[in-house]
């Protein structure tokens, strides 16, 4: 009877001595186990079932030329290992030298068990499925990343040095990540930072839109490598974000175009709100909160000008955004994972008779580096918007034929100083909307004495009435008293 594939592959192997090449003939269906230290050369074949591989032998194992349809384990305390076999189960690590697992094949799904520590490297080009470093992995791992790795999950501690991609890193244990590569996401349960590269950035994700009286827009706030790292802060936040001692936040100003310095908010905005991932809105108009998060203009002359934060500002009247404070944890700024990018949705709305001009809203991220100071982190972004209404485009014109309610010619109304519109009393049913004209584009409205909206087409005109026109911004206004005379005729 002629010697099988299988038969001849475990001759061989039987044959071999520690440092020899054992190679594959054909194509075997076979569980195999190695108990010497010798390289693997599957000549292009493959071996369907598990394959094992237990030496206390020291030196070099080489995998290659082949794959295996079933689960590779190692237990090699004293090898290094060079595998370029394709594997469809798992990789199992369970033991080899310190520093000695090189991975130069696609796809696989490693593995690490090892108690006393390993040194795993990626090779350039390579796409590694997974790498879970599991719990008995209680030694020092390192992964050293040069090609991709589409998940990383850390049940125990471990080193990420990442020069290539990793597209996930999940798990539940620390994970300190170095080198030059990008995260795409983070899903471990604590912060993924990389030290030594930290960064921030801002994207538009579109141009400002106006609703009635109020800008509304959307842009995103991430990071490649993450920022915010060492001891985290006791400081919360609804978002259930991290607060670090140089973490990311945002610095941000209003200007008029042609003034040499910022304006002040509460000249330039009546509101202005952020919102981040959908969570809950801050709103830091009008003074500032409690919490501390806006330094200038904004608090600086309010009964809480105590709660301005600590941190300086880069120019002057500048409201900042991902900063907590308080007197027992100090100063803390938000933290990001590498790969983690958040959507911020801001909305503003013009003050009421703003300068006409161009004005510039500058968004600028930074980190922090102290409890007083940050510094610039990636490039600002910036929102432009035009008043182009001024007091001269409000101006009422007077009809000098206003219609009664059975369509008569009425009364003539004049408009006097001090933007007083003169109505003549003696015959007051006139149809409100023939009393005067507004510029084109504009739109007014009438208020009684209670500030309510008149509404019907005719009205008997009362004291205390006013004339709200609107400019063709939507936010422009100004107002007209009437003034009522003749009233006994």
């Amino acid at each position: 009877m002629p010697t099988t594939n299988a038969q001849q592959f475990e001759a061989d192997l039987k044959a071999a001595k520690n440092g020899d090449t054992v190679t594959l003939k054909g194509n075997i269906t076979k569980n195999i186990v190695i108990n010497k230290l010798v390289n693997l050369d599957l000549n292009g074949k493959k071996i369907t079932g598990n394959v094992t591989i237990n030496t206390p032998a020291k030196g070099t194992i080489n995998l290659k030329n082949g794959s295996i349809d079933g689960n590779l384990t190692v237990e090699a305390p004293q090898a290094t290992v060079n595998n370029e076999l394709t594997v469809t189960g798992d990789i199992n690590i369970n033991n080899v030298a310190y520093g000695t697992w090189n991975e130069k094949a696609n796809g696989n799904k490693l593995i690490v068990n090892d108690p006393d520590g390993i040194k795993l490297t990626v090779a350039p080009g390579k796409t590694v499925a997974t790498i879970t470093v599991a719990p008995e992995a209680v030694g020092e791992v390192t992964i050293t990343n040069n090609g991709t790795i589409e998940k990383v999950d850390a049940q125990a501690s471990v080193e990420l040095v990442n020069n290539g991609s990793v597209e996930e890193v999940a798990g539940n244990s620390e994970v300190k990540l170095s080198g030059t590569g990008t995260v795409d996401k983070v899903t471990n349960e604590k912060p993924v930072v990389n030290e030594s590269n930290q960064d921030a950035f801002l994207t538009k994700s579109g141009d400002l839109t106006l609703n009635q009286d109020r800008y509304e827009t959307l842009f995103n706030w991430g990071s490649n490598n993450g920022i915010g790292s060492g001891e985290k802060s006791a400081h919360t936040s609804p978002g259930g974000y991290n607060y670090f001692g140089n973490g990311a936040y945002l610095d941000i100003t209003v200007k008029k175009e042609g003034e040499s310095s910022n304006a002040k908010f509460d000249d330039v905005l009546s509101q202005l709100t952020l919102q981040t991932n959908g969570g809950a809105t801050d709103d830091i108009s009008g003074g500032a909160k409690a919490d501390g998060r806006q330094p200038a203009d904004w608090g600086k002359s309010t009964a809480n000008q105590s709660f301005a934060t600590k941190l300086k500002e880069s120019g002057s009247n500048a409201v900042f955004y991902g900063v907590r404070q308080n007197n027992t944890n100090g100063v803390a700024t938000v933290g990001f994972n590498a790969g983690e990018i958040r959507n911020i949705n801001l909305t503003f709305s013009p003050k009421d008779g703003l300068a006409k001009g161009t004005y510039t809203i500058t968004i600028q991220p930074k980190q922090q580096v102290s409890e007083t100071a940050g510094k610039n982190i990636g490039d600002a972004i910036t929102y432009t918007f035009v008043v182009k209404s001024n007091d001269a485009t409000l101006s009422l014109t007077a009809n000098t034929t206003p219609v009664d309610e059975d369509g008569d010619g009425g009364f003539p109304i004049s408009i006097e100083e001090g933007n007083v519109l003169s109505v003549d009393g003696r015959e007051m049913l006139y149809s409100i909307k023939s009393v005067f004209q507004v510029p084109e584009g504009a739109s007014y409205t009438v208020v009684d004495e209670d500030g309510e909206e008149v509404t019907n087409e005719f009205g008997m005109v009362m004291t205390d009435w006013k004339v709200i026109v609107i400019a063709a911004d939507g936010k422009t206004k100004k107002e007209y008293s009437i003034e009522f005379n003749n009233m006994a005729e």
